[in-house]
């Protein structure tokens, strides 16, 4: 479970807005049609991503 809320501390406050970078794709499969999100840049670019992260221990 991820939870986002609210801190006093600087270096742990999200930024309103700042979203993950996200690519959708699509695929069919039996007769289904099928979407989905990854995070990160789309494979066929060649470029990576990196989402900075921060863990807080409770």
């Amino acid at each position: 479970m991820f939870l986002r809320g609210r801190s006093d501390n600087p270096d742990i406050r999200t930024t309103p807005g700042a979203g993950l970078p996200l690519w959708t794709y699509s695929w069919t499969y039996n007769g289904g049609s099928y979407n989905g999100q990854m995070v990160g840049a789309v494979p066929s670019t060649g470029t990576s991503t990196t989402v900075p992260v921060r863990a807080v221990q409770r």
